[in-house]
């Protein structure tokens, strides 16, 4: 339920407002004379005088300050939320959230969760349906067109793990282009490196809808050289950060058929 730019997890709990004038009248109320009874020794007490006085009834200002209190304490209980914005609706209708959760990954497997539970949490202020697309899946895949829960997504994304295999987007592609419908928010948390299963699950992307593309900063490297030795090829690398770091390389023929791969471990 909805109320301007406001949104209720538990309307239900707003009827209690419709209590407030009778507890109005409640506070108001006068209490009843107090019973009379003969108790000699009061005699004793005759003739003093006292110059504090209490009230018959309790003050406005207070009865309408513990009003305020009990609105307030109502309107907790209904669980409110700001509603989103326009731009935020717009970017947070059907979300695809794109994991490359493969052995290329685990470097910054964190930063990749968290990218993601990121765009679940986006998709769950506009209250919109989630899927899920894994490139490097464990056997069974699961479709990528079941629609989600914010809740359930998330709960997926936390058990998520890299696998010891490579991610194999040309399927990936395969699979989304077996589902209907498009999407009004695609985010790829990628995993950096391109290829030709890159390029064909970009195209499928971008044939269902707007992509936004998440790159790891610590991918940003060039190859300078490269040359073949008795001991095999060799290439130069550079990056654009500094520090120890660890980064995953593959070569492929032109073709896409895998030759390689390993990893390179940066110094400083």
């Amino acid at each position: 339920m909805s109320f301007g730019p406001f949104l209720f997890g538990a309307p239900w709990a707003l009827l209690a407002l419709a209590a407030l004038p009778a507890l109005f009248f409640i506070m108001r109320a006068t209490p009843p004379a107090p019973q009379r009874a003969q108790f000699p020794p009061t005699r004793l007490l005759e003739g003093l005088r006292t110059e504090e006085q209490s009230r018959e009834r309790a003050p406005l200002w207070l009865v309408l300050f513990r009003m305020l209190a009990a609105a307030l304490l109502i309107l907790a209980f209904a669980k409110p939320s700001l509603a989103p914005s326009a731009a935020e609706t717009a970017q947070g209708g059907r979300t695809l959230i794109v994991i490359d959760d493969g052995w290329t990954s685990a470097p910054f497997w964190s930063d990749t969760r968290a990218a993601a539970i990121a765009a679940v949490s986006q998709a769950e202020r506009a209250q919109a349906p989630v899927f899920l697309l894994l490139t490097a899946p464990a056997n069974p895949a699961r479709d990528p067109g079941e629609a989600l829960t914010a809740a359930d997504a998330k709960a997926r994304i936390g058990r998520l793990e890299p696998q010891p295999w490579r991610p194999d987007r040309a399927d990936a592609a395969r699979r989304l282009a077996q589902t209907r419908g498009n999407f009004d928010r695609i985010v790829w948390i990628s995993d950096g490196l391109n290829d030709a299963g890159a390029e064909a699950l970009a195209a499928e992307l971008q044939r269902r809808g707007p992509v936004t593309a998440r790159v790891p900063p610590s991918t940003a490297r060039a190859i300078v050289s490269a040359s073949v030795t008795p001991q095999g090829v060799a290439a130069e690398l550079r990056r654009a950060t500094t520090g120890v770091g660890v980064a995953a390389i593959a070569a492929e023929t032109a073709e896409g058929r895998s030759l390689g791969a390993g990893e390179i471990t940066f110094s400083g």
